[in-house]
């Protein structure tokens, strides 16, 4: 009996020294100080008394560092928040050792070189801003083994390769940014994947191909941006099906082609639709009258066919309209100017014609643009115009426009005005619209 008793008892304090010294061994709040000072002498500073420099030190605790924040309970390091703090230089390995870091913000800074593997151990991440920076090389794969992954956002930067396909494994991913890069190849059908996903940015890159169709299965999808990406194809006809969500489509600067589907105007949430720069043909859908939220809609340079659709005059909501050099025809109806809401209005460069409404600013004053150049419009400018008592640019060169042209507060100005459009729609599809959305939250 004494002998079992004595093996017990040296069993457990083998036991409570073996877990005793795991601790002492394991990761702690000194292990995430080393992790950090290593980074401190891989970062460069904008100047030589950055605030950093001083502040992160071994004389005080991690805790107390600027941009670190810890866990009540543990002292671990939970959150780095270095945005917009003029730090450059690279990312070491070390970082994987900050096994408690669940928000990684370091935006608006010069950081580069490649994002190392050993961030993978990092499995508590779950908002991840590496943003307007100059990182480089492929984007890493092991992103798609962070379980908890909510927030990815890698824009601005010199990403290159394709987008990988492990990216679709991120099940609890809300938003990807992946905008203004250098990545090439097709968007991988595992995107589609992410049924959690509320934004999708992937413009501005060098992207080929169509847009998957798993894609427009993501029912809780509320932004989706393809701008400018080298992308083709055509839209699914079902597109809005399984989008109850969808706020703002972003397509312009592509080369997707064939007809808008008319099911675009199922997508009743929709506020910004911008399809400019394209190949789309046919007739511009009625159904878009259907969305009465929509405030921004932008279909210029496209080959459409026929006249504007009388249920346009249905977007109460609507602030810009941009159909510019897009082949349409007949008169410019006058519910354009009904749309109270309405502050640019470009239809320059098509083949409409006749006289301009005659109470195009009775009822009317919040445009400050219209542009309506190189037309076949003939008659007399309405003194109604003078209604328009915000308008700023009234564009009308390359027709057959007689009358006063020229009010207080009306200028007219000549040919060159429709690159200030063009600008104008650059400068708001450059805009990152609803961007609080998008944006991480200071971490408690």
């Amino acid at each position: 009996m004494e002998k079992t008793w004595f093996l017990y008892l040296t069993a457990v304090s083998f036991a409570h020294c073996f877990f005793a010294c795991l601790a002492m061994n394991g990761p702690n709040s000194t292990t995430d100080q080393s992790a950090l000072l290593a980074f401190k002498s891989h970062i460069t500073f904008n100047h030589s008394h950055h605030i950093l420099a001083n502040n992160w030190t071994s004389a005080t605790s991690v805790c107390d560092w600027i941009g670190v924040y810890c866990g009540k309970r543990h002292r671990r390091v939970t959150a780095l928040n270095l945005a917009n703090m003029g730090l450059g230089g690279t990312i070491p390995p070390h970082i994987g050792n900050l096994s408690f870091l669940s928000y990684f913000n370091i935006t608006s800074n010069t950081f580069h070189g490649h994002l190392p593997d050993e961030l993978a151990r990092l499995r508590r991440l779950n908002a991840v801003d590496f943003g307007d920076n100059n990182f480089g090389g492929g984007v890493p794969s092991w992103f798609g083994n962070l379980p908890k992954l909510q927030y990815l956002r890698l824009a601005n930067n010199s990403f290159t390769g394709s987008v990988p396909p492990s990216t679709g494994n991120i099940s609890t991913l809300e938003s990807l940014n992946l905008r203004f890069n250098f990545l090439e190849g097709r968007v991988p059908e595992e995107i589609g994947h992410l049924s959690k996903l509320k934004t999708l940015r992937m413009g501005y890159n060098n992207l080929l191909g169509s847009i998957p169709p798993t894609i427009f299965n993501i029912s809780s999808l509320e932004l989706i941006d393809f701008t400018y990406s080298m992308m083709s194809g055509s839209l699914p006809q079902d597109m809005c099906v399984f989008h109850p969500k969808l706020e703002i489509l972003r397509l312009s600067g592509n080369e997707f082609d064939g007809q808008i589907p008319s099911t675009l105007g199922e997508c009743r949430e929709l506020q910004i639709i911008s399809l400019s720069s394209n190949k789309f043909s046919g007739f511009i859908p009625k159904a878009i009258g259907n969305l009465t939220l929509l405030q921004i809609l932008y279909l210029g340079d496209n080959n459409f066919e026929g006249k504007i659709p009388q249920e346009l005059g249905s977007l109460h909501s609507l602030e810009m309209l941009g159909m510019e050099s897009t082949n349409i025809t007949g008169l410019i109806p006058s519910f354009i100017f009904n749309i109270s809401s309405l502050k640019g209005l470009g239809l320059h460069t098509n083949n409409l014609f006749g006289s301009l409404p005659r109470d195009m600013c009775s009822h009317h004053s919040s445009l400050q643009m219209i542009y309506l150049g190189n037309n076949k419009l003939t008659g007399n400018i309405p003194r109604a115009i003078r209604n328009c008592t915000l308008l700023s640019i009234f564009y009308i060169e390359g027709n057959n426009l007689t009358g006063n042209r020229s009010t207080s507060q009306t200028l007219v100005v000549d040919a060159t005005s429709k690159d200030v459009w063009i600008k104008i729609q650059k400068f708001e599809l450059n805009l990152d619209e609803f961007g609080q959305r998008d944006q991480t939250t200071r971490p408690i």
